[in-house]
């Protein structure tokens, strides 16, 4: 049964690659260069089939498995771009966690003018709360944010009723970074060990993965395109 929303509300998006690309290439995103795409699982051998590099990485997990904030892992956040889930921004956490991977490295993926780079430009020299509330104002960006979340598969994902939450992980300098838009400040979680990948699967396993039996947790990568 379909389900009236107001448009001015920031509905709840699919954790799903293709609908990221499609709205990240609205917004300026050359996706025949960096993607979006699924990570099967967290097994070392599904760890090395991503596309190399793996620039972030995306969770979405039940609300109820959200790891409370540590203030031992403040970090030095000069060079990283962190915005605030403003309560204006609803369910836009998905959003959030694409803003976040790819404002992170924009001159690595060359994003392109457009609504994003217009943001981004704007903001870059602002807070976290500014930041949020700028986006949340930002009609162009929530016109894009609007026509992905379409009925069917996203319908239970709709405001007030996700019942999940996306975080982003990114690589700033030698360290993994958790950007929650819902915490204070970027959680630095040390070095990257291994590889980024395996360092964010074994923080995703320790602290996200503790309860057998929950088990709708999605995991997305942004990397370069095949």
């Amino acid at each position: 049964m379909s389900t009236t929303h107001n448009k001015d509300e920031w509905l709840g998006i699919e954790s799903n690659p293709d609908v990221l690309n499609e709205f990240a290439t609205k917004l300026g995103l050359d996706v025949s260069k960096y993607c979006f795409g699924d990570v099967w699982g967290l097994d070392d051998e599904l760890l090395a089939m991503l596309p190399q590099p793996v620039v972030t990485m995306i969770l979405l997990f039940p609300s109820k498995c959200k790891v409370a904030v540590d203030e031992s892992k403040k970090g030095d956040d000069s060079k990283i771009f962190f915005l605030s889930q403003v309560h204006a921004l609803d369910d836009a956490c998905g959003t959030i966690a694409m803003v976040h991977s790819i404002a992170n490295n924009v001159d690595l993926v060359g994003l392109g003018d457009g609504a994003l780079k217009k943001y981004i430009d704007s903001v870059k020299n602002q807070s976290p709360e500014v930041r949020g509330q700028s986006l949340a104002d930002n009609k162009e960006i929530h016109d894009f944010h609007h026509s992905f979340c379409q009925e069917g598969q996203t319908e239970s994902v709709h405001s007030g009723g996700t019942g999940h939450h996306f975080v982003c992980f990114i690589r700033a300098g030698d360290e993994v970074v958790e950007l929650d838009g819902c915490k204070p400040f970027p959680i630095h979680h040390g070095p990257v060990g291994e590889s980024f990948e395996h360092s964010v699967a074994k923080i995703v396993k320790t602290l996200y993965m503790v309860d057998p039996t929950v088990e709708d947790f999605a995991l997305l990568c942004f990397s370069k395109t095949p």
